[in-house]
């Protein structure tokens, strides 16, 4: 509101009153629009599901003065394979969405589309999907060319050579405290790779160890996470990726997600200083 100044000027800084131009103004919107987070530095992200498991990615809302919850809604998967979806909730601009494939779904590959809803006030926002890809790259890899698509890839391939999943914890976690995910694994006879356990996303304020590994001895392994003093509150989806070796290179898969509960503790509590002398008690 108000009264603006707009000067325009052509790149050698002359004009005249032969110097004609168009100025349209418009008042910004409420808008958003996603993308999928890249997996791999400066690789356009690409999901690869093994049949009868999941994988996952995050989704990416960039906000323009909307600041309300996004639903998400996936379309184009192949027959067999299902998404789950978490909303993007408010104030927050990314959240991890999961696809799956039922046993013996043949191995297929799609485009598959993402599409956000929220609301502001009365109005009802949609967003779409836009994927950037790096053609060619520079120095310090600055990108030369590349291309922008509304749609993202899929794929269905082999079967993962074990059963995996992390347990959902009975109790919740407290701000400035942890606790530990177990993670179990069943393996397929023959199939005695190591496994790395990484999440790939966490809830605001809450750190989870990414080192843990899965030896092939062993069965089991617990994987420790962390609150700060301004973790979000409630409930949160954790999802754990796991990386297994396999002869054409390292595969990777999702585990099923748990509902993580981060609440305010119960209680302070610290140890007071003491001092002794020798020969005292």
């Amino acid at each position: 509101d108000g009264v603006h100044t707009v000067r325009v000027m052509d790149h050698l800084r002359s004009g005249s009153p032969l110097h004609v131009y168009a100025v349209q103004v418009q008042l910004r919107e409420p808008s958003f629009d996603l993308e999928l987070n890249e997996l791999r530095r400066y690789e356009t992200t690409v999901v690869a599901v093994p049949a009868g498991g999941y994988n996952a990615v995050v989704v990416r809302a960039r906000r323009d003065r909307f600041g309300e919850d996004i639903d998400l809604d996936v379309t184009g998967l192949p027959s067999g394979v299902s998404a789950l979806t978490f909303p993007i909730p408010k104030g927050r601009s990314d959240m991890p969405l999961l696809l799956h494939a039922k046993p013996n779904t043949e191995p297929v590959a799609a485009l598959f589309d993402i599409k956000g809803t929220g609301k502001a006030g009365d109005r009802v926002l949609n967003g779409d999907l836009t994927q950037r890809h790096k053609l060619v790259g520079g120095q310090g890899q600055r990108e030369m060319w590349g291309i922008d698509t509304d749609r993202a890839a899929m794929t269905v391939g082999d079967p993962a050579p074990m059963k995996i999943e992390v347990v959902q914890p009975k109790t919740p976690l407290l701000r400035r405290g942890s606790k530990e995910l177990v993670v179990r694994v069943q393996r397929d006879e023959g199939f005695d790779g190591t496994l790395s356990i990484r999440s790939v996303w966490n809830p605001p304020g809450v750190r989870v160890d990414n080192s843990r590994r899965i030896a092939k001895d062993q069965s089991e392994v617990r994987v420790p996470i962390t609150a700060n003093g301004n973790a979000g509150l409630g409930e949160w989806p954790i999802v754990l990726l796991v990386n297994y070796p396999t002869k054409r290179g390292t595969a990777t898969m999702a585990m099923a997600p748990i509902q993580l509960a981060v609440e305010e503790p119960v209680f302070n509590y610290s140890f007071p200083r003491i001092a002794g002398e020798l020969g005292s008690e």
